[in-house]
């Protein structure tokens, strides 16, 4: 991890991060959730039979799906007939009979259609008889996509770039990408039909909703699965946002500058499309999850509690709202607490973004900026705000790390935070004040992780 500490609150922060990416390593968590007795293969409470499957094949989609994969596919041996497993540039690597994609995130490309065109093309040759073991994680809307007739890619491009730069929440925003694919709200799941598919979930959604997570590959209106209390904490079936509801919003209340007629045209499309009937996908699609921002927030707490901090529980509501709202929120709770003991509250969500400018950043980065400025001058204090995935927003950056000389640090750079806010560069600021966290992949993606701690300085 590249990363610096200025105080002791700081290094705390650090090693309680590096302990939460440590522990939720998509390997890791799938060793938890998976056992393999003789020909028995037991994922949590439902058991598989291997030897009743003529073919067992192995599929992921998603930034965290190639060390989930990966540890099956050690776990399984010979018995792994083949699969294809679509992961994020760069996160990648080999397994052994196994095909692995590299595609785009967060905008959609080519490969990301031609990973979506492989995946739908491997699902149609499975048969009644097959077992896939799908490995999915949060990155699947970008990374694996086939479009319904008549989207062109310019049209998913332009789409998406909007809806990443317009605030909307991920269950907004992929419901809209699920109008207009047809690998997402159930179309991937239709395509294995009628093999047996059990899809293990790393969910990167705060209330691990499954039309949510990767634009529900495997989940539609259709499917009333019902998933065992204590395992995930989904807890509905309810289906995707319509589409169409976002049609002619007046985008410049969102700040966004782009062609409304374009875009509402685009929408309006997509929810007038003819669709092929939907199967009930829960007669031979099991969902479980082994992974979640509860997940990440249950390692924190026990490594905040095992450095001899308190936990505050303040930070039991989501960070869900705009990056800079959810900034200003955590540090004031930090400016609100007392000096008597060391003391960590424990956020976890993913904040929006609204673009301002064609500066570099992310949602953590843009919370950590923010809240810099409010705490300054305090030597006891820090605050980190970092992705479990290795990648906040369109950057190469996982996260960042303030404190309360963290805005002196960058002034004595010639930088100001309020200027580099303006033009969304929060990446600016932080580079200045020593406040980037870079991890590279973690095979990880549940969700970011922001840690207040106050702790002296002796």
């Amino acid at each position: 991890m590249i990363a610096t500490a200025h105080n002791r609150a700081g290094v705390l922060a650090l090693e309680i991060y590096r302990d939460v990416l440590n522990a939720v390593r998509g390997d890791r968590l799938m060793r938890d959730a998976i056992r393999l007795q003789a020909e028995k293969l037991e994922v949590q409470d439902i058991v598989l039979d291997l030897n009743q499957f003529e073919n067992v094949f192995l599929c992921g989609a998603g930034k965290a799906s190639f060390g989930m994969a990966q540890y099956l596919a050690e776990l399984l041996g010979e018995r792994v007939s083949g699969g294809i497993v679509v992961t994020k540039e760069g996160h990648g690597g080999t397994i052994p009979g196994l095909e692995v994609v590299e595609s785009s995130h967060p905008v959609p490309d080519d490969t990301s259609l031609d990973a979506g065109r492989r995946l739908l093309a491997f699902a149609r040759q499975t048969g009644p008889n097959d077992l896939v073991l799908f490995a999915l994680s949060g990155g699947a809307s970008s990374l694996t996509e086939f479009p319904i007739e008549g989207v062109s890619l310019q049209d998913l491009q332009v789409l998406n770039r909007f809806l990443l730069a317009s605030g909307f929440g991920i269950e907004q925003m992929n419901a809209i990408r699920s109008a207009i694919s047809q690998t997402k709200h159930g179309g991937l799941g239709q395509a294995f039909l009628p093999s047996r598919v059990v899809v293990l979930v790393l969910s990167d959604v705060m209330g691990d909703n499954l039309d949510a997570i990767g634009s529900g590959p495997f989940w539609n209106s259709q499917s009333l699965e019902e998933i065992p209390v204590g395992v995930g904490s989904y807890w509905d079936n309810r289906t995707a946002f319509v589409a169409s509801e976002f049609c002619g919003k007046p985008l410049s209340r969102l700040g966004i500058k782009i062609d409304d007629e374009y875009l509402s045209e685009l929408l309006d499309r997509a929810t007038t499309a003819t669709r092929p009937p939907e199967a009930d996908l829960s007669r031979r699609v099991s969902h479980r999850f082994i992974g979640s921002s509860q997940t990440a927030r249950l390692v924190a707490r026990r490594s905040a509690v095992a450095r001899g901090l308190r936990i505050d529980e303040s930070g039991a509501e989501p960070l869900v709202s705009d990056a800079r709202v959810e900034g200003e929120k955590v540090a004031r709770l930090a400016l609100c607490l007392g000096s008597e003991d060391s003391i960590c509250a424990i956020f976890g969500g993913e904040p929006t973004v609204i673009l301002r400018g064609n500066g570099s950043g992310g949602r953590c980065q843009e919370l950590a900026c923010v809240a810099s400025g409010l705490i300054s001058g305090r030597s006891d204090l820090a605050i980190l705000a970092g992705s479990t995935d290795g990648t906040d927003g369109p950057t190469d950056v996982a996260g960042a790390i303030v404190d309360g000389y963290s805005t002196a640090r960058a002034r004595a750079q010639g930088i100001d935070a309020e200027t580099c806010l303006a033009s969304s560069d929060s990446q600016l600021f932080l580079e200045a004040c020593g406040g980037l966290i870079r991890t590279g992949p973690t095979q990880s993606n549940v969700n970011d992780v922001v840690l207040m701690i106050r702790a002296d300085c002796a």
